[in-house]
């Protein structure tokens, strides 16, 4: 394990850890495969009732039914356009699958997820090539700066930063949903201008919340 020198903003008595790299740091690790799952995203720690302790789902899309598209996000209330998913780690590299089929997603599945580069689309938790360059998502240990006792679980994040902004979203037919971003106001995380820039990211307003995203495996 490395340690990160950065602590987690949203509580200050705490620090966060990389893991190892790979699968093995994910539940229901296989030795024999070198793949981890199946497995849940779980907001936690946001101090919103609509966000924790809710699962992670997909919003889906297609441009002109040629590129698929998407991001994670965690419904208000579940429907057929924001489908529920599992997810596994693969070749050092978290995926998910959907609970059920979509026409909006490939048919080979698992998909790969990314946090993405491109500054339009503001540190999302997505997948896609229409998305453009991405981040490798990481997992991280909790631990209390004032001692070696480690938070129970597996966190996500990336950079350095496990800290994510939930942005509420109104959908249309999809209804509402937080789309789920990397905080790139948290200490360490690296700016997504490519131009190198300062980072352009959408205000938090009384909608949106800040928090985790937990790792939690499903029997």
């Amino acid at each position: 394990m490395t340690a990160v020198t950065a602590t987690v903003s949203t509580s200050p008595v705490l620090a966060i850890r990389k893991l190892t790299t790979g699968c093995s740091s994910y539940p229901n690790y296989n030795a024999n495969t070198s793949t981890a799952g199946p497995f849940n995203l779980i907001a936690t720690s946001t101090s919103s009732p609509f966000l924790d302790d809710k699962k992670a789902a997909i919003a889906p899309f297609t441009t002109n039914g040629i590129d698929s598209y998407g991001f994670i996000n965690i419904p208000k209330r579940a429907t057929s356009y924001t489908p529920s998913i599992t997810l596994s780690c693969q070749n050092s590299t978290l995926h998910f699958s959907l609970s059920s089929p979509s026409f909006t997603l490939p048919p080979a599945q698992p998909i790969p997820l990314f946090v993405t580069k491109d500054e339009n689309w503001h540190s999302s938790l997505g997948y896609g090539n229409y998305l453009g360059r991405g981040i490798p998502v990481e997992t991280y240990d909790h631990v209390y700066v004032n001692g070696s006792t480690k938070v129970e679980g597996v966190y996500l994040g990336a950079e350095g930063n496990t800290r994510w902004r939930f942005k509420f979203n109104w959908g249309g037919n999809a209804g509402e949903y937080y789309l789920v971003r990397l905080d790139e106001e948290a200490e360490g995380t690296l700016d997504r201008r490519q131009d190198g820039g300062p980072g352009v990211f959408p205000p938090i307003d009384d909608r949106d919340f800040v928090g985790f995203l937990k790792v939690v495996g499903v029997a």
